[in-house]
């Protein structure tokens, strides 16, 4: 959508970078453990050595460096909800373009209500994150946040691009 938008092929890359970003960046907060999670169970033990949880590797400011400058991975790390700054970002920067006139008006409502759509979608996510579950359930919850962040992800990467 924003490659179709403006002939900006900077501001084009810094919106698609930035939304990778708070991919990225939610992707991690979903994969944060809780204290209700019951990963130290023997069966869960056992289970988790058949896989490696690439979040728990590689820290979220290393991934960041890949899509943000250095100013804005600051701004980031400092924040407590590192997805719903970057949004903010996005949103900053997609008024900034109507504002310069590079953008027009249904353009830019339809990049705003799309961030709104992820709002939504990063807000039911935490809080599907944030409800405990029973005991035999957490690893099954842990897994599908990874899924519903890589399925927000193709989905949001198909809006973006077009």
């Amino acid at each position: 959508m924003s490659r179709d938008s403006f002939s900006c092929p900077a501001k084009t890359q810094e919106l698609l970078y930035r939304h990778m970003a708070w991919l990225t960046a939610l992707r991690y907060q979903l994969r944060s453990e809780r204290p209700w999670e019951s990963k130290q169970h023997k069966h869960n033990v056992e289970y988790q050595q058949y896989y490696t949880i690439p979040e728990q590797i590689t820290s979220l400011e290393c991934e960041l460096t890949k899509y943000l400058t250095e100013h804005e991975l600051k701004l980031i790390v400092a924040t407590k909800n590192k997805a719903t700054h970057l949004l903010s970002l996005q949103s900053q920067t997609i008024k900034d373009l109507y504002d310069l006139g590079q953008l027009g008006v249904v353009q830019f409502v339809e990049m705003q209500r799309t961030l709104k759509e992820f709002y939504l979608q990063q807000g039911q996510s935490e809080q599907l994150k944030e409800s405990p579950y029973p005991d035999s359930t957490p690893l099954s919850i842990h897994f599908s946040c990874g899924c519903s962040a890589y399925f927000c992800l193709s989905a949001c990467s198909e809006t973006l691009i077009g």
